[in-house]
């Protein structure tokens, strides 16, 4: 039994390597940007940049990574050019180079998790393990790097997190030795995705997905800034963050069995009614603990979202 599912352990493994130092950046990039002086306009066009660009270097990443004899050189090597644009980050000084060099390492770092969901979903799709069950432990080291870099934050400043997201990043590249190589069926999967991109209905269902997922950008962007402003510490912060992947973790546990009759679509739009309801309730100026209970909706606004996503991949490009 250890033996058939060794593949999901050391994919699980890697997940929690490449996610800490998700859980470092997300939470305090933004307040490495505002140290090095970016105005609140600057930090917004670079952590919105990415965003666009992503929507042309995932093509070219991915058909990379379909047409390379192992998969987990192309994720080396993203990995490895993202871990060179974080030292050139640290060196970079006016604002148009700061600039350039922190979107293009948000380009590259954003390409790592759609990898791995690639690798995770051909090993659910050949029975080598469960997406959920391995996505989860990518959100409990995101946790731990929550909380690391808000204590960080609090007790040694900027330059701790700054180093925390190179270790991380060197880390994950040599990880990738670690990933299992893909089933031979994998090959197989990409022709499957070209025919299914040209239809319109499967698009529409991408565009949808990518509106709901949209919503979090404010909070990814300016969340750490604006909690620090109305005055919570960095460590408190940290916790916010963490406790909103907690609640993503449990979903992702449970829901293998709790929504197997449920269809992606209705998952993918539970996830998007959820998201609304969360974002209006954010636009208030909330105490403590209501943020916590908006942060536990992020459950539903991410992670049911993304299984249903994942789930109608998995049927549309199943082979």
């Amino acid at each position: 039994m250890i033996g058939r599912f060794a593949p999901a352990y050391l994919m699980s493994a890697f997940y929690a390597i490449a996610f800490f130092v998700n859980g470092v950046m997300t939470p305090f990039f933004p307040v490495l940007l505002q140290v090095k002086g970016l105005s609140g306009e600057q930090i917004a066009f670079v952590l919105a940049t990415p965003q666009v660009m992503r929507m042309f270097t995932m093509p070219v990443v991915s058909g990379l990574s379909d047409r390379a004899g192992d998969r987990r050189h192309v994720m080396a090597g993203v990995i490895g050019l993202t871990l060179g644009f974080a030292l050139l980050f640290g060196i970079a000084k006016g604002d148009i180079a700061v600039m350039a060099v922190g979107a293009v390492l948000l380009v590259l770092s954003y390409c790592v998790g759609p990898l791995a969901d690639a690798f995770a979903m051909i090993m659910d799709r050949n029975g080598l393990g469960e997406y959920g069950k391995m996505r989860l432990w990518g959100s409990v080291s995101f946790i731990l790097g929550n909380v690391v870099g808000g204590y960080a934050m609090d007790h040694s400043g900027s330059m701790a997190v700054y180093g925390l997201v190179l270790f991380g990043f060197a880390v994950a590249m040599l990880s990738t030795v670690a990933i299992p190589p893909p089933p031979p069926a994998a090959a197989q999967a990409s022709a499957a995705a070209l025919t299914v991109l040209r239809k319109p209905a499967f698009l529409a269902v991408l565009l949808g997905h990518a509106v709901n997922q949209a919503g979090h950008a404010a909070l990814y962007s300016f969340g750490t800034i604006l909690w620090r402003a109305n005055g919570f510490s960095d460590l408190t912060i940290g916790i916010f963050w963490a406790i909103g992947v907690i609640a993503e973790i449990i979903l992702f546990a449970v829901a293998g069995r709790m929504f197997r009759v449920v269809s992606p679509l209705k998952l993918m739009a539970g996830g998007a009614v959820i998201g609304c309801l969360r974002w209006l309730l954010f636009s208030l100026d909330l105490p403590l603990l209501p943020l916590l209970v908006l942060q536990v909706m992020h459950a539903g606004s991410f992670a049911l979202a993304h299984i249903g996503l994942m789930r109608f991949l998995r049927r549309r490009l199943s082979v």
